[in-house]
């Protein structure tokens, strides 16, 4: 059985009346691929791309959500009432702070950034706090994409103690000097205190000499009829204020001769 083949002696006519069936056959086949593809590229093909898509999409969304980043956080500026609160970030944001004493029970008081726009570096003024009290800080900061980050600083803040409030404290106490008439000392307080200086060179024998009344500046002078001409002789300061707080300096000693 060989190929059928067109024989020039049968005829162009013939040979094509012969082949119709074949013809029609192979363009009914074309018709329906056509369709067939039609169908492929608008339903198919889309639905396709758009599985493939949808994970890039999410994707995109993870990269544009990413929280701004605190670079740096600077306390400054502390007082009885008051502190100063700056920050920098990473990329452009807004920022406020969130205060609250440290202690439960107290309310959240919020603040907007001093220059509430979109910036690198903030900075804002905490007023009206209470003195000698420990706050919590929280700072929010919002990017252009509404992307949100917030730092929480527990116990950041501690403002200062009023004049009051503080204990004593010595400053500046001078090395005995020895004059003529005997041995004499000169201190600060930080304060106004009542001082009172005690010496001896047998602990079973403490003397006590007041100093100046409700003042920060103090001084004394032992005469030397009353230090022990040939032992040491030791010595503190105690300081005292109106509130009835007090300091105690460290024991030091000291020979007359």
């Amino acid at each position: 059985m060989g190929w059928d083949r067109y024989d020039e002696e049968e005829g162009l006519g013939s040979y094509l009346r012969r082949k119709q069936p074949i013809f029609i056959m192979l363009l009914v086949i074309a018709i329906i691929s056509f369709i067939i593809g039609a169908i492929f590229d608008q339903w198919l093909i889309p639905s396709t791309m758009h599985l493939f898509s949808t994970p890039l999409q999410n994707n995109e969304n993870k990269s544009a959500n990413i929280p701004p980043e605190i670079l740096s956080v600077t306390l400054t500026n502390v007082t009885t009432d008051g502190a100063v609160v700056l920050w920098v970030t990473k990329n452009n944001t807004t920022g406020k702070v969130i205060y609250c004493k440290t202690t439960y029970g107290e309310n959240d008081v919020c603040l907007p950034s001093d220059n509430n726009t979109l910036s690198k570096e903030h900075t804002i003024t905490l007023k009206n706090l209470n003195p000698a009290t420990t706050y919590d800080i929280k700072i929010q900061c919002r990017d252009e994409e509404e992307n949100e980050t917030i730092l929480n600083l527990i116990s950041y803040l501690k403002t200062q103690e009023t004049i009051d409030e503080k204990r004593p404290e010595f400053i500046n106490i001078s090395a005995p000097d020895i004059t003529p008439q005997g041995i004499s000392l000169i201190w600060n307080t930080n304060k106004p205190t009542t001082c009172y200086f005690l010496y001896w060179s047998d602990p079973v024998n403490i003397h006590i000499i007041q100093g100046n009344t409700n003042s920060i500046r103090h001084s004394v002078a032992i005469p030397y009829s009353d230090i022990s001409q040939t032992k040491p002789v030791n010595y503190c300061i105690v300081a005292v204020d109106t509130t009835g707080k007090s300091c105690i300096s460290n024991i030091a000693s000291y020979k007359s001769k």
